[in-house]
């Protein structure tokens, strides 16, 4: 394993980045940053044949301890599937990816019993969130005014509107 370590120094802190590479020097699988005093440290560590972020962990050594953020791909290693949060060794966030044939996410489950859902256009653009049945913000997409209109749905019968215009 080799590292190698980059320091900046100003007049009151030292900022450290680390970068940790394979036996053979060649390939990333893993950084990490802080400030002197230990006020914030995050270390990413990587999957060293795939190059796919695996964990990010931040600590902060003053009040907090570490939390954890976990990142799970498909078979292939080009959909991430699911991303966890730790903290203290506890899982208290989660949630799953699930991707349409475009590959495009098209459903996020922050747990078993939620599942919120991405309807997109036949031009790949995102037209609707919804949660379940409940649909939440709706967009239109007027192509030949450059303009779109998002709708956000309070409830049934409560909606507000904001049309945004664009350059084409």
């Amino acid at each position: 394993m080799v590292k190698t370590t980059v320091c900046a120094d100003s007049v009151d802190e030292k900022i450290e980045e680390t970068y940790t590479y394979d036996e053979d020097g060649e390939t990333l699988i893993g950084t990490a940053n802080g400030i002197s005093g230990g006020a914030i440290h995050t270390e990413t560590q990587t999957d060293p044949i795939k190059q796919l972020t695996t964990s990010i962990t931040q600590r902060n050594f003053g009040t907090l301890g570490a939390n954890r953020q976990e990142f799970s791909y498909n078979e292939f290693g080009d959909e991430l599937r699911e991303v966890k949060l730790v903290a203290d060794n506890k899982t208290f966030g989660r949630n799953t990816l699930e991707f349409n044939k475009a590959g495009q996410l098209a459903f996020v489950s922050p747990s078993d019993n939620c599942k919120y859902e991405i309807r997109y256009d036949r031009f790949g653009n995102a037209t609707e969130f919804r949660l379940g049945n409940a649909l939440l913000l709706s967009k239109k997409y007027d192509y030949d005014h450059n303009k779109i209109t998002a709708a956000y749905h309070r409830s049934a019968t409560e909606t507000d509107e904001l049309e945004t215009e664009y350059d084409a």
